[in-house]
């Protein structure tokens, strides 16, 4: 019986939990194609419609704000990541033949993402009325800057203007000292790429339990409000935004802040105000236990009242030994404290290199580390360990005749110029 359970667990092992579910997906930029991808990482077979006269830009970037991403024969480590293990087909979809081709890959698919403006998916005969009719049991992933009600649905927008009309660029930035709200990190385009994923999972879910498929609208907008959520929920319940970046004042916890060390490196504590059991432990993991029983900081409320002068006091008891001694120090007690990383520190710490890097192959990179992707691992899944983009149109003929075209019919488009017959590496 033990045998035969632990068969049964590495069959399971090798198998993922999209295997067999067809994504098709006419989208460029991020979210629409990061979010194919994270499927894409889950067994999900992703076909990339590009036409060849309006190919995804990202085929084209070789530097992000000024840092220059990784090239190497033409290929572009960014766009490799973000379409590992898709294949793909060149279409023309402004041609009658064109748009018949791509109609019967509808026929075939489970899934469709797109992040292209309504005007323009319907124009197409693309939109979700169409390809509903067309194949009744698909999960419609339609992928807006803004929303799809109200007077901006159809407005364009990118990942800045989904962070600015949040509320998030403002929020994170209102006490800098410069006057300009500017933020250039992605969280938008991040977001609505899992709020693309996690929508494509629920109708894929909804559809194998019901039957039917679905259109499931996401945002670049509703992506960032759902990261965003407890400020955006203190803003609408409270109308009041909470504290960012006080350090002492206002409402500023002294046990949940940061504090500079001997080595001028910084840590963080989050013991909070939640569990008095933290105040008793901190005070001896720094050598002052009388401050417990001190009136200006024995209850919560007092420390809150009196945080000022309780974080000058903590300022003067840290800096006094290194980041990492502290740490193993407060790590003794229990307290929950960590360092405060950059971005490329946090590339090179060993907790996050355990958990959330993984070394993959790549034909022409080599052994390349990548981000894992998502924030959770399933213990019968393994891991894929390779990656390649496609080409433009590596797969055009391979994925017609899969679809019931014959080597002529497929001969004539390729002539044609209705698809164009790439090559891979």
């Amino acid at each position: 019986m033990g045998a035969d359970r632990a068969a049964n667990e590495a069959q399971a092992y090798q198998k993922l939990p999209l295997e067999g579910i067809k994504v098709l997906e006419l989208a460029q930029f991020y979210a629409g194609p990061m979010g194919a991808a994270y499927l894409r990482d889950f067994g999900a077979e992703v076909i990339k419609v590009e036409d060849p006269k309006f190919v995804d830009p990202q085929r084209k970037y070789v530097n992000w704000r000024g840092i220059q991403i990784p090239e190497r024969d033409g290929r572009i480590l960014w766009f490799e990541e973000m379409h590992k293990g898709k294949r793909s087909i060149a279409l023309s979809l402004d041609t009658e033949k064109g748009k018949g081709i791509f109609r019967r890959l509808v026929e075939h698919s489970d899934v469709f993402i797109t992040n292209n403006r309504r005007r323009t998916l319907e124009r197409l005969g693309v939109d979700y009325a169409s390809l509903r009719a067309i194949n009744p049991r698909l999960v419609y992933v339609r992928v807006t800057g803004y929303g799809p009600e109200g007077s901006d649905r159809d407005k364009p927008a990118f990942d800045m203007a989904a962070q600015a009309r949040a509320g998030l660029m403002m929020y994170l930035t209102r006490d800098h000292k410069n006057d300009d709200p500017f933020m250039a990190y992605m969280m938008g385009d991040e977001a609505g790429a899992i709020a693309t994923a996690w929508g494509a999972t629920m109708g894929i879910m909804a559809r194998e339990r019901h039957g039917v498929g679905q259109l499931v609208d996401t945002s670049l907008l509703g992506g960032v409000l759902s990261f965003f959520r407890s400020p955006f929920f203190f803003a609408l319940t409270t109308g009041r935004e909470l504290e960012t970046r006080k350090r002492s004042g206002g409402t500023t916890v002294p046990l949940s802040n940061v504090y500079k060390c001997a080595d001028g490196l910084w840590l963080v504590m989050t013991a909070g105000a939640i569990l008095p059991v933290y105040w008793p432990r901190l005070c001896t993991a720094i050598g002052k236990p009388d401050l417990e029983n001190d009136v200006r900081f024995s209850t919560a409320e007092a420390r809150r009242r009196n945080n000022a002068e309780l974080i000058k006091l903590l300022d003067e008891v840290f800096v006094q030994k290194n980041r990492d001694e502290w740490l193993e120090t407060l790590a003794e007690y229990e307290l929950p404290a960590s360092k405060v990383n950059t971005v490329v520190e946090a590339t090179n710490d060993a907790q996050v290199e355990t958990n959330f890097v993984r070394a993959m192959e790549h034909p022409v990179f080599g052994k390349v580390r990548l981000p894992s992707g998502v924030p959770f691992r399933m213990s019968n899944v393994k891991a894929i360990s390779t990656f390649e983009a496609p080409a433009l149109g590596q797969h055009s003929e391979e994925i017609l005749e899969e679809v019931g075209y014959s080597r002529s019919d497929i001969a004539a488009c390729v002539e044609d110029g209705t698809v164009v017959n790439g090559k891979g590496s």
